[in-house]
């Protein structure tokens, strides 16, 4: 009830992962950290072309409370939950590549897709 509303300010950009299922289908996901006074918040920073103009928009794609901990291994534990989730919900597959990384390298992006499928 009480998660952020408004975009964040301080991020750690962690990377990101594409999906192309066909020329007019894709997904394209950017994640970004975020630590709140209560919460940790991972963030998806996408380009909305499905409107004119095309926008960049933020949505949350994680949400946890706050714990001590490292950033990484919080941030890799909760991106792992949410890929669950999107594949039983929405039975979304694995990403068919990683366009850019940041705080996680390409090894830690397929770590976490070896646990998820």
């Amino acid at each position: 009830p009480d998660y952020p509303v408004s975009t964040p300010r301080k991020t750690l950009f962690l990377g990101g992962v594409e999906w192309a299922w066909s020329p007019m289908h894709s997904r394209i996901d950017n994640y970004y950290l975020n630590a709140k006074p209560k919460y940790w918040v991972i963030w998806n920073h996408w380009l909305n072309d499905n409107e004119t103009p095309w926008r960049w928009q933020w949505d949350i794609f994680a949400y946890a409370p706050k714990l001590n901990g490292d950033e990484r291994s919080i941030a890799m534990h909760m991106l792992k939950e949410t890929w669950q989730m999107d594949k039983c919900h929405n039975y979304v597959d694995e990403f068919h590549w990683i366009n850019s990384t940041g705080l996680f390298s390409v090894s830690d992006f397929a770590a976490i897709a070896r646990e998820v499928w």
